[in-house]
């Protein structure tokens, strides 16, 4: 039997999940080859039930349903009912390497450190499945090196908001700052039409109340990326048109950092020309990438327009973070 190094630190592990019951058992297993001992397992399944309520007790592992569909709901909803004193969250389809859980805990032993990320190892998918295969996507990809951020960060705000820090199938919160009151905008991330960017959010609304978080690059999870041509490009174009329709509703919500917003989306541009005129392995024509940027606009304006027409009275959406007092910080 494997011998567990011990934690001084309690966590939830959530796992959210909607219809993967296979690919649950093998996040499941990973979870119980972790090097440390001292967590639960809390599975909150989103949308129609589907067969997690069954597994979970099978396996003894805690179980919620979250029956309105969204992934920032289910991640809210995991979050009110952990019991330890950091909530990690993984996918569903992820794996953690053995010491993932170690690695991420780590840097909460700093009392200043609010949140951490780690590293996702995109893994090519066998066919149309997400089943991974042992070839990564990107090969000898550079990891992001380890560093806190802080509304004393320079550029905090774009590297939050933008996939800087981390992303949200691999990242732990301390309970204190996401069980009193939602931190994931329910407007946004999957399940909804602006389906992604809700975790970068989370991480504003963290520096933008003046704490601090980490990225531990050694804690490390596996997530499936298709493989096939056609699959990988018709991802790279809803990404692309997504991440449109996400920088319009920064700058709606943020009117403070459109600058910020249109210097890091013009650097990106300029990038992305670049890679164009060198090799153009592994990315979508200029022609659907074009396409993609044209429909991003739309795809906000008719998220707005959803937003407006489901705002009711008990709505439990976060608000935008009030970025006056941090940003004096910098």
């Amino acid at each position: 039997m494997r011998e567990l190094s011990p934690s001084p630190i309690s966590a939830t592990v959530v796992v959210t999940t909607c219809d993967r019951l296979r690919h649950l058992a093998v996040a499941i297993d990973a979870l119980e080859r972790q090097t440390i001992g001292n967590f639960e397992v809390l599975v909150v399944e989103n949308g129609p039930e589907r067969g997690a309520r069954e597994f979970c007790a099978a396996r003894g592992i805690r179980y919620v349903h979250e029956p309105r569909i969204g992934l920032s709901r289910a991640r809210n909803t995991a979050a009110r009912a952990a019991l330890g004193d950091i909530v990690a969250y993984i996918d569903d389809d992820a794996e953690p390497q053995e010491d993932w859980l170690e690695h991420l805990l780590a840097p909460f032993c700093d009392r200043s450190i609010r949140a951490s990320t780690g590293t996702i190892r995109y893994m090519k998918a066998i066919g149309n499945d997400r089943v991974m295969s042992d070839e990564d996507i990107e090969p000898g990809m550079a990891l992001r090196p380890a560093g806190t951020f802080g509304p004393e960060t320079r550029r905090w705000f774009t590297i939050a908001a933008l996939g800087g820090i981390g992303d949200g199938s691999n990242m732990a919160f301390r309970r204190a700052h996401v069980a009193n009151e939602p931190l994931f905008d329910e407007r946004v991330g999957r399940g909804n039409m602006l389906d992604g960017g809700e975790e970068h959010l989370a991480f504003v609304r963290l520096i933008a109340s003046g704490h601090r978080m980490a990225h531990a690059p050694s804690a490390i999870v596996r997530h499936p990326i298709p493989a096939d041509a056609a699959l990988l490009q018709a991802k790279q174009f809803a990404d692309l048109r997504t991440s449109i329709a996400y920088l319009l509703f920064l700058g709606v919500e943020f009117p403070r950092y459109r600058g910020e917003l249109a210097g890091h989306l013009l650097r990106a541009v300029l990038r992305r020309l670049s890679g164009y005129r060198y090799s153009r392995k592994g990315r979508i024509g200029i022609f659907p990438a074009l396409l993609a940027m044209i429909c991003g606009p739309f795809l906000f304006w008719r998220s707005a327009r959803a937003w407006q027409q489901t705002r009711t009275t008990d709505d439990r959406r976060p608000q935008a973070p009030v970025l006056e007092e941090a940003r004096t910080l910098e």
